[in-house]
């Protein structure tokens, strides 16, 4: 029997005390064009229309925006409790009505001369058909020299992870990762993409033809402003030919869309079985 999964990724640019770009989580701001709103709401009617099982986060708040608030929404929201692993402000969170979760590990990650980053996998099992699904969350580093180089390096230590987990060349595996990849389609010869092609996983775009994937041409990432129509998406999710992709949606969180300034990048809604 098939196992089905909604995976909603998301950089979530949650912070509980601190103004982020203007945005604030718990205090009130004034992102433009859209007066005075807490982000807090569009963030909950992105959840609520995800209507997904397993969410990936990355800048997320663990302590005062997850643990004190997202988690107890989506419990209330689902009727079922929501539980989570990570690191940092990297991490997995899963309906565990419908998934008994572990965490298989959660590491720093070389990222050249600045701060490591960080990388989280979780086994997710189906209460209902004891399927098993492996997913990961992930941010890679940006913003200095050598970023390219380093953000590959990244992704190979992911597939070193999965294979010291004896997921190796993936075989009949499950597996999804997630992240904030800062990496656009524009590095065809170098990007991380390419690395995780070499192990076996493939980007979505790659594996599902436009017609299923809604805002193929749209970025993932629009910092406030209108989203651009240059198919740069920093934001991915790489799986195994064990899952089959059934659609995509590039959600929109910019200030002319369902979910305005929920965060600085648009939400990837992945729908699948195994």
């Amino acid at each position: 029997m098939p196992t089905g999964f909604r995976l909603l990724q998301v950089n979530a640019r949650l912070y509980s005390s601190s103004l982020v770009d203007g945005h604030p989580w718990d205090e009130r701001g004034k992102p433009p064009a859209k007066g005075f709103q807490q982000r807090r709401y569009p963030f909950h009617k992105l959840l609520d229309t995800a209507d997904a099982s397993v969410i990936t986060l990355q800048e997320c708040d663990w302590e005062d925006v997850l643990r004190k608030d997202l988690l107890p929404y989506l419990t209330k929201s689902t009727g079922h409790e929501w539980l989570q692993a990570h690191r940092g402000k990297v991490g997995v969170a899963w309906d565990s009505h419908k998934w008994m979760g572990a965490e298989l590990g959660q590491w720093d990650m070389p990222n050249g001369t600045e701060d490591p980053r960080r990388f989280v996998l979780t086994q997710l099992t189906s209460h209902s058909t004891g399927g098993q699904f492996y997913v990961g969350s992930w941010h890679a580093g940006v913003h200095f020299k050598g970023e390219q180089a380093a953000r590959r390096g990244q992704a190979r230590f992911i597939m070193a992870r999965l294979a010291e987990l004896g997921l190796g060349q993936l075989g009949g595996a499950a597996v999804a990762i997630a992240g904030d990849i800062n990496d656009a389609p524009t590095y065809p010869s170098a990007g991380v993409r390419t690395e995780f092609r070499k192990g076996g996983l493939l980007d979505i775009r790659t594996r599902l033809p436009e017609d299923d994937v809604d805002g193929d041409t749209l970025a993932t990432h629009h910092g406030y402003r209108p989203t651009k129509a240059d198919g740069r998406w920093l934001d991915e999710i790489v799986t195994s030919r064990a899952i089959r992709l059934r659609s995509c949606e590039n959600m929109l969180t910019d200030p002319t869309h369902r979910f305005p300034n929920a965060t600085d990048h648009n939400a990837l809604l992945l729908r699948g079985e195994f």
